[in-house]
């Protein structure tokens, strides 16, 4: 399996109903290393449906990359 070495946000949505959450098992077995994050009550699209909240879990993730880059 191929390995993506790059720091990596998954985020997902509880209620997804095109994506269902339970992808987001797969996502997470295929990047072990990624950050991840299922929104509770929330749709295919967590980035409007719960902007405030994802711009701060985007932020406090570049912020984190950029402290530590290249770890977990």
């Amino acid at each position: 399996m191929e390995r993506l070495d790059r720091p990596t946000l998954i985020v997902w949505g509880d209620r997804d109903l095109i994506l269902p959450a339970t992808h987001l098992a797969a996502a997470r077995a295929r990047l072990p290393r990624a950050r991840t994050h299922l929104f509770r009550g929330c749709g295919h699209m967590p980035q409007i449906e719960r902007a405030e909240e994802f711009h701060h879990m985007l932020v406090d993730f570049w912020s984190a990359d950029r402290v530590n880059p290249g770890s977990d």
